[in-house]
């Protein structure tokens, strides 16, 4: 299943992919932020408000990780990156959990372990795009799996310690943790030792005609069709950002327990691992566009349920809710690295994946923030429940009308 065309062995590439979804996996940490918002509430005592905007500008700065990560991993050895991004991530751990200003929370937590990590993220995609020309959707399904995974693990990992520790020493453990997991990747993750670009293109074009020649970035934002993904894309995006960003408070608003919205985090979680993989999976065998739509169905599904649950007070439709949202934004994160290869071709994957990742930079800040902006005028998230049905039924309509390859 894994052995790659031309440019390696199976043993050398599946030790290749163990380390890209080992990268992905550490990547989890950025997902479990919503834990911090209880113990930071009251020590040092910022607003929920504030809060939010953390996340917000991690998965910002995440994106733009992604976004410039083709021109890093081009210009610069793989091993020195990452370990630049190791220090750098590692350091914004640390220097986070000595802070008592909301603004270097920002700028280190958000930023700048945001921005390395993304280059992280689009290195995993890109040297697992070369070695394994075959089956890219169930590797795709495979990295971006290993991210959710590495997010409900992590999350049970923070909840435990700050059980037993406050939020500084938890996050220090956690950036302890962060280092340690990474060591195996800084070794094994590298780029095949041929020419690459030109082996993987011609490999390509032999094994896989159904995808199109190689498109530049400057030609690619002249298609109708990456717009019609890109903006469906921010709107799911939207949904799954803002739920994960207030899992656990919104959780228990809506009548959870501490325990029990723990719980529903993990499903979230669960289900967001489960969507990459299931839907990276489907690619290979269904048309993008059926991929696309089934989507679109869980996110909308997702927030009616939560509609329900908060008119009826029945807190267990969350569960279902959470797994459902989980799956949607998952699974389209999952398609964007697909779409970018098959609408686009392998040769400029880097770039062309990073623009349509560029979507995830305008989501972080309707998600997350706009979530909290509505909870803090109404008190409630029922609005938001509103606002991300329309905009999932908007997402259908804009599948509907891309023309595949």
């Amino acid at each position: 299943m894994f052995k790659s065309q031309n440019i390696a062995t199976s043993k050398e590439g599946l030790r290749v992919l163990l380390a890209a979804m080992l990268a992905m996996s550490t990547l989890g940490f950025i997902y479990i932020w919503s834990v911090f918002i209880a113990p930071l509430e009251n020590d040092p005592g910022w607003s929920r408000e504030e809060l939010s905007l953390v996340f917000t500008f991690a998965m910002a700065f995440l994106t733009l990780g992604v976004m410039s990560g083709g021109y890093f991993l081009s210009r610069f050895n793989t091993r020195r990156l990452l370990i630049v991004c190791l220090g750098m991530v590692f350091s914004s751990f640390i220097i986070s959990s000595y802070t008592n200003s909301i603004v270097l929370l920002y700028v280190f937590y958000g930023g700048i372990c945001g921005f390395f990590m993304g280059i992280v993220y689009n290195g995993a995609f890109y040297i697992c795009n070369l070695w394994f020309l075959s089956r890219f959707g169930l590797v795709s399904g495979l990295l971006q799996g290993s991210f959710g995974i590495g997010a409900v693990i992590l999350g049970y990992v923070a909840t435990n310690f700050l059980d037993n520790y406050d939020w500084r020493t938890t996050m220090r453990l956690l950036g302890s943790i962060f280092f340690l997991l990474f060591l195996p990747v800084v070794i094994c993750l590298k780029k095949p030792a041929t020419d690459h670009l030109s082996v993987a293109a011609k490999d390509l074009s032999a094994s896989a005609p159904q995808y199109t020649p190689d498109i530049p970035w400057r030609q690619t934002t002249k298609t109708p069709s990456f717009w019609l993904f890109w903006i469906a894309r921010i709107f799911i995006l939207a949904g799954g950002l803002g739920l994960i960003g207030h899992a656990m408070p919104l959780a228990i608003d809506m009548g959870s327990t501490v325990y029990a919205a723990v719980l529903a985090m993990g499903i979230l979680s669960f289900g967001n691992a489960a969507g990459r993989v299931s839907f990276g999976l489907l690619s290979d065998f269904l048309s993008l566009k059926k991929v696309l739509l089934l989507i679109c169905l869980s996110y909308t599904l997702a927030f009616t349920l939560l509609i329900l649950s908060s008119i009826f007070r029945l807190p267990l439709l969350i569960v279902p809710a959470f797994l459902l949202c989980g799956l949607a934004y998952g699974g389209i994160t999952t398609t964007s690295s697909i779409f970018a290869r098959t609408m686009f071709g392998v040769k400029y994957f880097a770039q062309n994946y990073g623009l349509t990742s560029s979507a995830t930079l305008i989501s972080s800040f309707i998600g997350p923030y706009a979530v909290g902006e509505i909870h803090a005028t109404t008190f409630s998230y029922n609005i938001s429940f509103y606002l991300f049905i329309v905009l999932g039924l908007v997402s259908t309509s804009l599948i509907l009308s891309i023309k595949e390859q």
